[in-house]
């Protein structure tokens, strides 16, 4: 996943929405540290999250999802009306939210808010003119499978570094296990009992206040890569050997 990427894009969208780290953590419901770890690219948010935080943002749910690594943009399978009806629904929601803007600012006094206001107008006309020119290229661009133009060898590359990636992530979950993650599972139970969500959301609360002063210190994702492939060329160079000491017996 591109998470420095994704962590990047995060710091510089809520700066430009002018919210600290506190006030965007208040309006996702979580803890500032949360916003912290995402920013320095140390742990990623799950895909609803991304999409509260599209809205809270002001950017493309879909644009969000492809920093942060969900989604590959060149192996997104939607057919060009796929791809303009979200493109398009994207800009009608912007339109009407920039004439929204446009009248408060007609009745607006405040010298303050105004600044805010037309801060947001020249962002949502900057989304507007390139959703506008998506439009068009998706309208004139004949749509094209990825997998069409790969070779036997270059599809099973791709294939390849998908499950390795899998692997990579299941590896990170076994080794560094994140409370935090694994409460946000919908199936989570404590001592046999069977925690409702409010319970989860209570729980997690609780722990961000009570380990809130911790350094922030999870492993980078090229780390815990690094000590997967390390343990898979251990894990081959024993299977390896074993045959070979049976053999010499």
């Amino acid at each position: 996943m591109k998470i420095s990427t994704f962590g990047e894009e995060i710091k510089e969208l809520r700066k430009s929405n002018k919210f600290t780290q506190k006030q965007l953590a208040e309006k996702l419901g979580k803890a500032e540290s949360t916003i912290r770890m995402w920013e320095l690219g140390t742990n990623t948010p799950n895909a609803k999250t991304i999409a509260e935080l599209s809205k809270v943002l002001n950017v493309g749910y879909t644009d969000l999802m492809i920093k942060a690594g969900f989604i590959n943009e060149e192996d997104v399978n939607l057919t060009p009306e796929e791809k303009a009806a979200s493109d398009e629904t994207s800009y009608l929601m912007n339109v009407n939210e920039l004439k929204e803007i446009e009248n408060k600012l007609k009745q607006c006094d405040s010298e303050e808010e105004k600044k805010e206001l037309n801060a947001r107008k020249i962002r949502l006309e900057k989304r507007i003119a390139k959703l506008k020119l998506r439009l068009t290229e998706i309208q004139q661009r004949k749509y094209t499978n990825p997998f069409d133009l790969m070779t036997p060898e270059e599809e099973d590359a791709y294939f390849e570094k998908q499950n390795k990636a899998y692997e990579v992530e299941d590896y990170r979950r076994r080794e560094y296990p994140d409370i935090k993650d694994f409460l946000e599972q919908r199936n989570v139970y404590f001592n046999g009992k069977s925690l409702s969500k409010e319970n989860r959301e209570l729980a997690i609360k609780m722990l961000d206040v009570l380990f809130e002063k911790l350094e922030v210190n999870y492993p980078s994702e090229e780390k815990i890569e690094k000590e997967y492939n390390n343990f898979e060329n251990m894990f081959a160079f024993l299977k390896k050997e074993s045959p070979d000491r049976t053999k010499g017996k």
